[in-house]
């Protein structure tokens, strides 16, 4: 066994971002053979689903807020909301370059938590009329998405 071979088995990360379809053994059988060829290799964390989908998630955020109506009150909720929506891909980067395992799946719970507040300090905005419902829940519907994405990751991370 190459030493490639050997990293790509042990780490939980690869096996846990490509889902339950992907298995660790490769058959030796064409189709599978030709469906682990085309598997996604994750050597970054840049190709964490999980990160993608909150750098969509921050663009969508820094959109609304920069539309938002601006006043005391609203620069109060909006400063929390940028620190919570920042800290989501932070926090996932931060466990993939520095922990392996169990250790990372502690990160992505932050990064799953700051996806809570982010969500709720919309929910804020929304609620004291600063952005409309259709903003607020287009970004609902992403936050909720992005934690359900995110605790398939550590589910499949603590097995």
């Amino acid at each position: 066994m190459t030493s490639d071979k050997r990293k790509e088995e042990s780490d939980p990360r690869t096996e846990a971002e490509l889902g339950a379809g992907h298995s660790k053994r490769k058959e030796k059988s064409k189709k599978s053979n030709y469906m682990d060829n085309k598997s996604p290799k994750i050597k970054d964390y840049r190709d964490l689903f999980v990160w993608q989908k909150a750098c969509q998630l921050i663009k969508k955020g820094l959109k609304i807020l920069r539309d938002a109506k601006k006043d005391f009150i609203s620069w109060a909720i909006i400063k929390q909301l940028v620190a919570s929506l920042l800290s989501i891909r932070a926090n996932i980067v931060e466990g993939w370059c520095g922990h392996h395992g169990k250790s990372f799946a502690s990160y992505l719970e932050i990064a799953r938590g700051s996806t809570g507040e982010t969500e709720d300090w919309f929910y804020a905005l929304y609620d004291e009329k600063y952005i409309t419902e259709t903003m607020y829940n287009d970004v609902s519907k992403d936050c909720r998405e992005l934690m359900a994405m995110l605790s398939g990751l550590i589910n499949k991370i603590r097995k």
